[in-house]
């Protein structure tokens, strides 16, 4: 029974996927209350995720070569240049100093 319940709610899952209707129209449409129709849409979305959609660690390699700074002086007269540069694959730059 629950299975055949969830066979069926993934259907219609689906089904809705491929129309251009919105889930309130849908579910009433298919004689499904607003509530149940968006629980299975957000399970079915969340099962599709991969588990390790977020890993702990991402490898990043550089794919723009790095420009070289400036050459500036702090008052010891030692250039500072960053020692790690990160780039995320956002676009973020880190550099840390030291």
């Amino acid at each position: 029974m629950l299975r055949q319940k969830r066979e069926e709610m993934i259907a219609r899952v689906d089904e809705w996927r491929r129309s251009s209707m919105s889930v309130e129209t849908f579910a009433q449409a298919s004689g499904i209350s607003k509530s149940t129709f968006n629980y299975w849409v957000r399970k079915l979305r969340d099962k599709a995720k991969p588990a390790n959609a977020f890993p702990g660690f991402i490898e990043m390699r550089q794919s723009v070569p790095a420009k070289p700074l400036p050459e500036a002086k702090a008052k010891s007269d030692i250039l500072v240049q960053p020692q790690i540069v990160l780039t995320f694959p956002s676009g973020l730059c880190l550099k840390i100093y030291g």
